[in-house]
Protein backbone atom coordinates (compact mmCIF):
# COMPACT_ATOMS: atom_id res chain seq x y z
CA UNK A 1 0.00 0.00 0.00
CA UNK A 2 1.14 3.55 -1.33
CA UNK A 3 2.08 5.97 1.76
CA UNK A 4 -1.08 7.96 -0.37
CA UNK A 5 -3.43 5.12 -0.03
CA UNK A 6 -2.58 4.49 3.91
CA UNK A 7 -3.42 8.17 4.47
CA UNK A 8 -6.53 7.90 2.87
CA UNK A 9 -7.65 5.19 5.20
CA UNK A 10 -6.68 5.84 7.77
CA UNK A 11 -8.89 9.64 7.35
CA UNK A 12 -12.03 7.26 6.58
CA UNK A 13 -11.05 5.16 9.51
CA UNK A 14 -13.44 7.10 11.95
CA UNK A 15 -16.32 7.07 9.73
CA UNK A 16 -16.13 3.27 8.86
CA UNK A 17 -15.76 1.41 11.54
CA UNK A 18 -18.84 2.79 13.72
CA UNK A 19 -20.94 2.00 10.61
CA UNK A 20 -19.58 -1.31 10.34
CA UNK A 21 -19.77 -2.00 13.71
CA UNK A 22 -23.40 -1.26 14.52
CA UNK A 23 -24.04 -4.04 11.38
CA UNK A 24 -27.23 -2.13 11.56
CA UNK A 25 -29.77 0.14 9.00
CA UNK A 26 -30.20 3.89 9.82
CA UNK A 27 -32.97 3.93 12.49
CA UNK A 28 -36.48 5.15 10.49
CA UNK A 29 -38.84 7.21 13.08
CA UNK A 30 -42.36 5.66 12.71
CA UNK A 31 -45.44 6.20 14.56
CA UNK A 32 -45.14 3.02 16.49
CA UNK A 33 -41.57 4.11 17.39
CA UNK A 34 -42.50 7.40 18.93
CA UNK A 35 -45.28 5.95 20.74
CA UNK A 36 -43.13 2.94 22.23
CA UNK A 37 -40.53 5.94 23.20
CA UNK A 38 -43.32 8.02 24.79
CA UNK A 39 -45.20 5.21 26.58
CA UNK A 40 -42.63 3.69 28.20
CA UNK A 41 -40.99 6.95 29.41
CA UNK A 42 -43.82 9.27 30.08
CA UNK A 43 -43.58 11.39 33.15
CA UNK A 44 -46.72 12.98 34.51
CA UNK A 45 -47.99 12.74 30.83
CA UNK A 46 -51.06 10.86 29.38
CA UNK A 47 -49.82 8.31 26.31
CA UNK A 48 -49.86 10.02 23.24
CA UNK A 49 -52.32 8.60 20.94
CA UNK A 50 -52.10 7.08 17.52
CA UNK A 51 -52.77 10.41 15.77
CA UNK A 52 -50.13 12.82 17.82
CA UNK A 53 -47.43 9.72 17.40
CA UNK A 54 -48.08 9.78 13.71
CA UNK A 55 -47.65 13.66 13.56
CA UNK A 56 -44.62 13.74 15.94
CA UNK A 57 -42.92 11.40 13.31
CA UNK A 58 -44.14 12.93 10.09
CA UNK A 59 -42.44 16.66 12.14
CA UNK A 60 -39.41 14.52 13.04
CA UNK A 61 -38.95 13.46 9.24
CA UNK A 62 -40.44 17.27 8.11
CA UNK A 63 -37.93 19.24 10.37
CA UNK A 64 -35.21 16.85 9.64
CA UNK A 65 -35.39 16.51 6.03
CA UNK A 66 -35.29 20.36 6.06
CA UNK A 67 -32.59 21.18 8.49
CA UNK A 68 -30.06 18.28 7.70
CA UNK A 69 -30.62 16.15 10.84
CA UNK A 70 -31.53 12.49 11.15
CA UNK A 71 -34.61 12.41 12.15
CA UNK A 72 -33.88 10.05 14.92
CA UNK A 73 -31.23 12.36 16.23
CA UNK A 74 -33.91 14.86 16.63
CA UNK A 75 -36.25 12.05 18.43
CA UNK A 76 -33.24 11.17 20.45
CA UNK A 77 -32.52 14.71 21.59
CA UNK A 78 -36.29 15.42 22.32
CA UNK A 79 -36.19 12.14 24.85
CA UNK A 80 -32.81 13.47 26.23
CA UNK A 81 -33.72 17.04 26.50
CA UNK A 82 -37.90 16.78 28.03
CA UNK A 83 -38.53 13.29 28.28
CA UNK A 84 -40.83 13.67 25.34
CA UNK A 85 -42.81 15.74 27.51
CA UNK A 86 -44.05 18.57 24.94
CA UNK A 87 -45.19 21.32 27.50
CA UNK A 88 -41.91 20.88 29.04
CA UNK A 89 -41.00 24.43 30.78
CA UNK A 90 -37.79 24.49 32.36
CA UNK A 91 -36.54 28.30 34.33
CA UNK A 92 -33.08 28.28 33.34
CA UNK A 93 -32.37 32.20 33.87
CA UNK A 94 -32.00 34.69 36.58
CA UNK A 95 -33.64 37.53 38.01
CA UNK A 96 -31.66 39.85 34.92
CA UNK A 97 -31.49 37.29 32.19
CA UNK A 98 -34.73 35.53 32.67
CA UNK A 99 -34.56 32.46 30.65
CA UNK A 100 -37.09 29.34 30.36
CA UNK A 101 -36.31 26.04 28.15
CA UNK A 102 -39.34 25.43 25.80
CA UNK A 103 -41.07 22.40 24.87
CA UNK A 104 -40.05 18.31 23.46
CA UNK A 105 -36.60 20.11 22.32
CA UNK A 106 -35.86 22.37 25.05
CA UNK A 107 -35.68 25.80 23.20
CA UNK A 108 -34.26 28.51 24.94
CA UNK A 109 -35.95 31.21 25.18
CA UNK A 110 -34.93 34.92 26.77
CA UNK A 111 -37.05 37.12 28.04
CA UNK A 112 -37.01 40.63 29.49
CA UNK A 113 -36.63 41.64 32.58
CA UNK A 114 -39.70 44.21 31.85
CA UNK A 115 -43.04 43.94 31.46
CA UNK A 116 -42.53 43.10 28.08
CA UNK A 117 -41.03 39.80 29.00
CA UNK A 118 -43.98 37.72 27.21
CA UNK A 119 -41.80 37.28 23.78
CA UNK A 120 -38.46 35.83 23.06
CA UNK A 121 -35.74 38.48 22.67
CA UNK A 122 -32.80 35.83 21.37
CA UNK A 123 -32.40 34.62 17.74
CA UNK A 124 -33.85 32.97 15.98
CA UNK A 125 -37.00 32.27 17.89
CA UNK A 126 -37.15 36.53 18.42
CA UNK A 127 -40.83 37.71 18.73
CA UNK A 128 -42.25 34.09 19.46
CA UNK A 129 -44.16 33.49 22.18
CA UNK A 130 -44.12 30.80 24.74
CA UNK A 131 -47.39 29.68 23.59
CA UNK A 132 -46.13 29.82 19.99
CA UNK A 133 -42.83 28.23 20.58
CA UNK A 134 -44.33 25.00 22.74
CA UNK A 135 -46.77 23.94 19.99
CA UNK A 136 -44.66 20.55 19.05
CA UNK A 137 -44.39 21.23 15.06
CA UNK A 138 -42.55 24.51 15.69
CA UNK A 139 -40.43 23.21 18.90
CA UNK A 140 -39.05 20.64 16.82
CA UNK A 141 -38.66 22.74 13.54
CA UNK A 142 -36.86 24.98 15.59
CA UNK A 143 -34.61 23.25 17.78
CA UNK A 144 -33.51 21.26 14.23
CA UNK A 145 -33.25 24.90 12.94
CA UNK A 146 -31.07 26.22 15.63
CA UNK A 147 -28.70 22.73 15.91
CA UNK A 148 -28.13 23.39 12.10
CA UNK A 149 -27.91 27.07 12.03
CA UNK A 150 -26.38 27.98 15.25
CA UNK A 151 -24.28 25.11 16.19
CA UNK A 152 -23.10 23.70 12.62
CA UNK A 153 -24.77 20.28 13.88
CA UNK A 154 -23.21 19.99 16.85
CA UNK A 155 -24.17 18.47 19.85
CA UNK A 156 -22.26 19.65 22.19
CA UNK A 157 -22.96 23.58 21.09
CA UNK A 158 -26.92 22.75 21.12
CA UNK A 159 -26.77 21.82 25.07
CA UNK A 160 -23.90 23.04 27.35
CA UNK A 161 -21.17 24.75 24.73
CA UNK A 162 -18.00 24.04 25.59
CA UNK A 163 -18.35 21.80 29.33
CA UNK A 164 -21.18 19.68 27.23
CA UNK A 165 -19.00 17.14 26.52
CA UNK A 166 -18.11 17.19 30.04
CA UNK A 167 -21.78 16.68 31.25
CA UNK A 168 -21.71 13.87 28.32
CA UNK A 169 -24.81 15.28 26.41
CA UNK A 170 -23.64 14.15 23.06
CA UNK A 171 -23.31 10.78 24.57
CA UNK A 172 -26.55 11.01 26.15
CA UNK A 173 -28.32 11.37 22.52
CA UNK A 174 -26.01 8.52 21.14
CA UNK A 175 -26.83 6.34 23.98
CA UNK A 176 -30.64 7.17 23.09
CA UNK A 177 -30.22 6.83 19.39
CA UNK A 178 -28.90 3.40 19.69
CA UNK A 179 -31.57 2.51 22.04
CA UNK A 180 -34.45 3.63 19.52
CA UNK A 181 -32.43 0.87 17.44
CA UNK A 182 -32.85 -1.79 19.56
CA UNK A 183 -29.44 -1.67 21.32
CA UNK A 184 -28.11 -1.25 24.44
CA UNK A 185 -25.14 0.38 24.91
CA UNK A 186 -23.16 1.59 28.37
CA UNK A 187 -23.80 5.32 29.11
CA UNK A 188 -22.95 7.44 32.32
CA UNK A 189 -25.63 8.21 35.22
CA UNK A 190 -28.38 6.43 36.37
CA UNK A 191 -31.35 7.68 34.71
CA UNK A 192 -30.12 7.33 31.46
CA UNK A 193 -29.02 3.54 32.83
CA UNK A 194 -32.77 3.23 32.97
CA UNK A 195 -34.02 5.13 29.67
CA UNK A 196 -31.68 3.20 27.90
CA UNK A 197 -32.70 0.55 29.29
CA UNK A 198 -36.83 1.09 29.35
CA UNK A 199 -36.49 2.39 25.24
CA UNK A 200 -34.65 -0.86 24.41
CA UNK A 201 -37.17 -3.06 25.80
CA UNK A 202 -40.44 -0.40 24.53
CA UNK A 203 -38.76 -1.25 20.74
CA UNK A 204 -38.18 -5.18 21.59
CA UNK A 205 -41.71 -6.25 22.65
CA UNK A 206 -43.10 -3.09 19.71
CA UNK A 207 -40.75 -5.60 17.34
CA UNK A 208 -42.44 -8.96 18.35
CA UNK A 209 -46.36 -7.46 18.44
Amino acid sequence: MTRALLLFALFLLPEFVPRCASGAEPVVVTPALVCSAQHAIRWQDPAWTEQQCEARAREFATSGQRWGSAPVQLLAMSIVESDLRAHALRDNGNGDRPAVDVGLMAVRCLLSPDVSRDKCRNRPVRGMSIPQLIRPATNIDMGARILATLHHGSLAGYNGGPNAREHGYPEKVGAIMAALGGVEVRVSGKRMRKLVRQIVAAVAAEGKS
